[in-house]
């Protein structure tokens, strides 16, 4: 059985590193997929934090403009960023949008 052994992020060079048992033989999509979700469900987070801004957040979970940032999220999610935000990043969100947005794990 395959194993995925460390995946972590660099901030300082805004990369993913992964390492896998020698005998892996992962495909490339699974580990993309994998690393994909790693990047939303940390956007979720920083999109709760609700103190940056959402260029700054594409950038540093490296997408290459915000518009690929909430092309990816709102495929993801089927809400653009702004929204997840909204419902999420404060206690004045309003009701109705709360309840039609998925928690995030």
């Amino acid at each position: 059985m395959t194993q995925v052994k460390t995946i972590r992020f660099q901030p300082e060079s805004k990369t993913y590193h992964y390492s896998f048992t020698p005998a892996s033989g992962l495909r490339h999509a699974v580990i993309k997929l994998h690393v994909s979700a790693k990047r939303l469900t940390r956007a979720k987070t920083l999109l709760m934090q609700g103190d940056r801004s959402l260029v700054d957040i594409a950038l540093s979970l490296s997408f290459s403009s915000q518009a690929n940032f909430t092309r990816a999220f709102r495929q993801a999610t089927g809400h653009a960023p702004g929204q997840f935000r909204q419902a999420f990043g404060s206690q004045q969100s309003e009701p109705s949008l709360r309840r039609a947005l998925p928690v995030p794990a």
